[in-house]
């Protein structure tokens, strides 16, 4: 909740982000729903430069993807629930 908090204060600024923090940041924000419906996470990340956006849109974004795709697995057993998160190079 801290994480979103902090991004909360400022939106509408461009800037230069991580997309690996923002990621993991979207990870922390959904984990404890994540773990509740038993969602096995994979991370693949390549390295790649940092980009310019605004950092909260894009943060809102990520987390409700995750909030949505948890939400469809619902009726799925524990061991099909899977999320990959790519950072493609």
């Amino acid at each position: 909740m801290a994480v979103q908090q902090g991004y909360a204060k400022i939106s509408g600024i461009i800037e230069s982000v991580d997309l690996t923090e923002l990621v993991e940041d979207t990870l922390r924000i959904n984990s404890e729903g994540l773990a509740q419906s038993a969602v096995q996470v994979t991370r693949e990340y390549a390295p790649v430069p940092t980009i310019l956006t605004d950092k909260h849109k894009v943060l809102q974004i990520l987390v409700n993807l995750v909030h949505n795709a948890k939400h469809a697995w619902r009726r799925l057993r524990a061991g099909d629930k899977h999320l990959t998160v790519r950072i493609p190079s």
